[in-house]
């Protein structure tokens, strides 16, 4: 094997064009306009949503706070929330949740 030495360029980027000093990475690090990977466009914004759970017959709404594309409607969760998620649907499989009557859904016969 043949291997060629890091060497540190003058103006701090080595011979691979890979910036050498911690304030050459700053160009690197700027943050994108999100857009939505549906349609698009940029009009992306936090919302509260009720997320559904549905458990047999029963359904457990969830407020989370979440990315949504205001042209498509898209929703993007980010970790915790899925983890929040998960952990309300583990929880409810183990009868382990605690949940308040909001209304009745009837079905016409």
């Amino acid at each position: 094997m043949f291997f060629v030495p890091i060497q540190r360029m003058k103006n701090g980027y080595n011979y691979n064009g890979i910036p050498t000093r911690p304030r050459a990475l700053d160009r690197f690090r700027k943050e994108k306009e999100m857009k939505c990977v549906i349609c698009k466009s940029s009009d992306i914004q936090k919302k509260m949503i009720e997320e559904e759970i549905k458990s047999g017959m029963d359904i457990i709404l969830v407020s989370v706070e979440v990315l949504v594309c205001m042209n498509c409607g898209e929703r993007y969760y980010d970790r915790k929330t899925m983890r929040k998620i998960e952990d309300i649907r583990s929880r409810l499989k183990q009868k382990d949740l605690e949940v308040e009557e909001v209304g009745k859904v009837l079905r016409a016969i």
